[in-house]
């Protein structure tokens, strides 16, 4: 079991990701969003905008090695390997597609 853990900047990737890549409406995003806040209210990370520069991973996921090292997460769960190289691993990373 654990608890999901996210800032509003890993939602708005999620957002991009889901309305570009994906091909979801507008209409499903903003529901799924929605949803997720509705039933994990206490999953927002804030206050890890300090953390981001001492982040070694790719520039542009720096912020969620950030938030999870903020509110201590274990793990991280992606799909997205390839920018959390070893080096950067200080969590344990666990890739969305095996679940």
């Amino acid at each position: 079991m654990y608890l999901p853990r996210w800032s509003n900047e890993i939602l708005d990737e999620l957002r991009r990701t889901l309305l570009e890549k994906l091909g979801r409406s507008p209409e499903q995003v903003d529901h799924l969003r929605n949803e997720l806040n509705r039933h994990f209210a206490d999953a927002r990370v804030e206050g890890f905008e300090p953390l981001v520069a001492l982040m070694t991973n790719d520039p542009g996921d720096r912020h969620v090695i950030a938030a999870a090292v903020k509110c201590g997460a274990e793990a991280i769960v992606t799909f997205n390997l390839r920018h959390f190289p070893r080096r950067a691993r200080h969590l344990e990373y666990r890739s969305a597609a095996s679940r």
